[in-house]
């Protein structure tokens, strides 16, 4: 089976981590997949490439004019793909055309979660597009109804749940990254890992960790991850007097999980936070605001804390509580790991989505292979 993966860029985010993902287990599994850009490359695009895939930048740039986006849907075609798979407004756009261009179904990817009023025309668009393509995937039961309000069919959506598996960690590890954190053997350590936008809300987390340490003066914090509020994050981490510290963007998320005591999210809207899987796989409590599919992942009391996105207090009293209880932060981990084992592996997700595929060309080849109307809502 031949995927062709469409989105604007595979720079920072939650499908472009899961795809890096994604992609080459695929491949590992015998399909031939590959990945299409239109506006840019960026570190999982280089990752992807680095690890053998074919990946290309077709440089469609501005608007995506009607011209631009007409060459780039026949560069995907030409590749006769069995199925387009897309995320991102620029990428429904051309997926949809190339589809229809090498007959192909079109498989659309939701990962955002509904933050506020969506724009009359975006509206308009994804109802529009609804009506035209194969399948609709989302990563959690909490965008159904969002997914629901474009048009999709529940019927025709698919909640296929992110996977990741841990990386192997050598021993010795851990000391040598807290180490190089100015992290000491005997602090608690919590991690926030997130791109920095403003609903990732990681002032939040500063405060909490900073409130933490109040009650408990083993807490510290580490803020891993760029984006337009970094040098906001960075400044805030300046004025805890050194019990916060901000990383940049890293690569090796895997090794700080593992150097973590605990990793907190405290974003207003979520929809299945990768980072709260990396925890779980690395057996790490989690201390998360309670929004979006956040509770598809962790449970309350038993593989970790939630608390409601703007209890600052609430995030210091967990953490702290966390640190003054390694028996009980121990179980949570624990608990996390077995969770993450029987829902979120990378197999899993792999299993999902080869049998949404398949599904879908089947369902193409028995309508005539032309472009199918199976996802609207009627």
């Amino acid at each position: 089976m031949k995927l062709v993966f469409v989105a604007p860029n595979l720079d920072v985010g939650g499908v472009e981590r899961q795809w890096s993902v994604l992609l080459p287990a695929l491949m590992a599994r015998g399909a031939t997949a590959e990945v299409v850009t239109l506006d840019g490359e960026g570190r999982f695009f280089d990752e992807l490439v680095s690890k053998g895939m074919t990946a290309k930048c077709l440089r469609v740039t501005g608007r995506l004019p009607i011209v631009g986006a007409l060459r780039a849907a026949r560069a995907i075609a030409t590749v006769r793909p069995d199925v387009v798979m897309t995320a991102g407004a620029s990428a429904h756009v051309v997926g949809h055309l190339a589809s229809r261009q090498a007959r192909a179904p079109h498989v659309v990817a939701i990962h955002t979660i509904q933050e506020g009023p969506m724009a009359t025309r975006q509206r308009v668009f994804h109802r529009a597009l609804a009506g035209r393509v194969a399948a609709c995937t989302t990563v959690t039961q909490a965008q159904l109804p969002f997914a629901s309000s474009l048009g999709f069919r529940p019927s025709a959506t698919h909640v296929i749940p992110s996977g990741i598996d841990a990386p192997a960690i050598p021993a010795g590890q851990r000391d040598q990254v807290r180490a190089e954190l100015g992290v000491g053997s005997e602090a608690f350590l919590a991690l926030l890992v997130a791109t920095l936008r403003p609903e990732k809300r990681a002032e939040r987390f500063v405060e909490a960790v900073v409130r933490a340490n109040q009650l408990d003066p083993r807490v510290r914090g580490v803020v891993a991850g760029s984006g337009p509020e970094l040098d906001r994050v960075r400044d805030l981490c300046r004025e805890s007097a050194s019990v916060v510290a901000s990383l940049g963007a890293r690569t090796d998320i895997g090794e700080l999980v593992h150097a973590a005591d605990t990793v907190c999210l405290t974003s207003d809207a979520e929809a299945l936070p990768l980072s709260l899987l990396e925890a779980m796989a690395g057996a790490r409590p989690v201390v998360a605001s309670d929004v979006g599919g956040v509770r598809d992942a962790v449970v309350d009391g038993e593989t970790g804390v939630l608390v409601r996105s703007d209890d600052v207090a609430g995030f210091a009293s967990a953490i702290a509580g966390l640190s003054a209880d390694p028996e009980l932060a121990s179980r949570l981990g624990d608990a996390g790991r077995r969770r993450h084992l029987e829902l979120f592996t990378t197999e899993r997700m792999v299993d999902a989505h080869l049998e949404l595929f398949e599904d879908v060309v089947g369902q193409h080849a028995r309508s005539g292979g032309g472009a199918p109307r199976l996802a609207a809502e009627s």
